[in-house]
């Protein structure tokens, strides 16, 4: 599974911080300066197309994750 399809998947695994999104096996994204930063913050890059993705995975995460994602 990738890291966008996890957070559909599972996305209680999900936390949120100011400045980046991560799961619980520790893989990280980078969030904090909006869709045109979006990046894997331990390494690696994504295309244009994934970062566009990525971003909107995270904006879909923001409203229909479970409440105890948020605690």
């Amino acid at each position: 599974m990738t890291l966008i399809e996890s957070i559909y998947n599972e996305p209680e695994k999900w936390r949120a911080t100011e400045y980046t999104f991560n799961h619980a096996d520790g893989a990280q994204l980078w969030i904090a300066n909006g869709v045109f930063f979006c990046e894997p913050y331990n390494g690696g890059s994504f295309g244009f197309i994934q970062k566009i993705r990525a971003y909107s995975a995270y904006r879909w995460w923001t409203k229909n994750a479970p409440v105890e994602a948020f605690n």
